[in-house]
């Protein structure tokens, strides 16, 4: 998934996240207890429904309903604290990062300055590193815990009941085949907006601080369309970006639904003939929206990382 400009990238983050990195890990030792939340919530639902519920009987129900809540009450403060710590660790890296820019960028030799417009530099130090900060560290903080959430859960259903596990993973190909052609031309997508955008912005600071020049000479209409044609450029790129990100957020929604259509009808079946008990089907209901909801969600977080790696 990632390439090897990308790597080095990321490598360039964490050197200057090196400073933060107890911050980070705090943060980053929350997830074995997050993994352990999303694992338990099933398991309980099942000791629920096969237990008491099937049987009719309500006696002691209270206790694995008040390990229900306390499951869910455990996953919201470890989850609050891993976003916290790590999103914290992201911020007081990008604002280092801005400190060294500026530093090099008040260096730079004038030839630097008479070929490169100011904006250019501006959009660069402004709206690229924010762009690094709003996508890159969210989406990372998401696309962690939600990848391992997603490995520990297919792997409980895989140890509960494979059968049923085996139809969530038959529409896995085609979702995982989708998601790296999107990211390929996600990434091309945001390098031309990213080049669009800059370039607009510089030429637009030109005209602003020459504007006296600009109607002395009656050039309205020439600046005008030139940077409407940065625009124009902007605009198709991004168009094209809202359009993969539509076709895969929709693809992955629609397997969603049949998935969890093919399997009530095989495991209603299984739970007929007395193979398959139905807290295990409920479960595995539940489940699959914890699976396939991350796999969504992950689009969004490539459309985010992709548009950070064409900001560094």
């Amino acid at each position: 998934m990632l390439k090897g400009l990308d790597v080095k990238y990321l490598k360039h983050f964490f050197q200057f996240a090196q400073p933060y990195r107890r911050t980070a890990w705090i943060g980053v030792a929350m997830l074995p207890l997050s993994i352990a939340c999303s694992l338990l919530f099933p398991w309980l639902i099942i000791q629920v429904i096969d237990g008491y519920l099937s049987h009719g009987n309500i006696d002691g129900l209270l206790t694995p309903i008040f390990y229900l809540v306390a499951v869910l009450i455990a996953s919201y403060i470890v989850d609050t604290t891993y976003a916290y710590n790590l999103r914290k660790t992201g911020q007081f890296t990008i604002a280092d990062m801005r400190s060294v820019l500026v530093s090099r960028v008040l260096k730079l030799p004038r030839s630097y300055f008479d070929n490169t417009p100011i904006g250019i530099t501006l959009s660069r130090l402004t709206s690229d590193l924010e762009t690094i900060g709003d996508s890159f560290v969210q989406a990372v903080v998401g696309l962690v815990r939600d990848s391992l959430n997603t490995i520990a859960l297919l792997i409980m259903m895989l140890v509960i009941d494979w059968k049923l596990t085996m139809v969530v993973l038959v529409v896995m190909p085609p979702v995982i085949y989708l998601t790296v052609y999107v990211r390929n031309r996600l990434r091309q997508m945001h390098q031309i907006t990213r080049s669009a955008l800059a370039r607009g912005i510089g030429y637009l600071q030109e005209v602003l601080l020459g504007v006296k020049t600009v109607q002395l000479y009656r050039a309205e209409q020439e600046v005008e369309t030139k940077y409407q044609s940065y625009t124009d450029e902007f605009l198709a790129a991004q168009m094209k970006v809202n359009k993969y990100d539509a076709i895969l957020f929709a693809f992955i929604s629609g397997v969603t639904s049949i998935t969890i259509a093919l399997m009530i009808w095989f495991g209603s079946g299984q739970v007929l003939e007395a193979s398959l008990t139905l807290g295990v089907l409920i479960a595995f209901i539940n489940t699959l929206e914890k699976v396939f909801i991350p796999i969504r969600d992950f689009t969004s977080q490539i459309a985010s990382i992709q548009s950070s790696f064409a900001a560094f």
